[in-house]
């Protein structure tokens, strides 16, 4: 993960094998929100919500 600052906002871009998979914008004010790019475009998709799945497994229990 790599993260950047600005005046206004906070950039964390998360990257899998070196591709960049999503970035979480953090305003100053304001909810965070998401931008996922669009494979091929350049472009990116605007989101509330996180669309990067993380796995998560259960080592103990009991």
């Amino acid at each position: 993960m790599t993260i950047r600052h600005d005046d206004e906002k906070a950039f964390y871009e998360y990257r899998v094998n070196g591709v960049l998979k999503e970035v979480k914008v953090v305003p100053k004010v304001g909810k965070p929100y998401y931008l996922v790019p669009v494979e091929g475009t350049g472009e990116f998709n605007r989101f509330e919500e996180s669309s990067l799945l993380i796995p998560k497994w259960v080592i103990f229990s009991w």
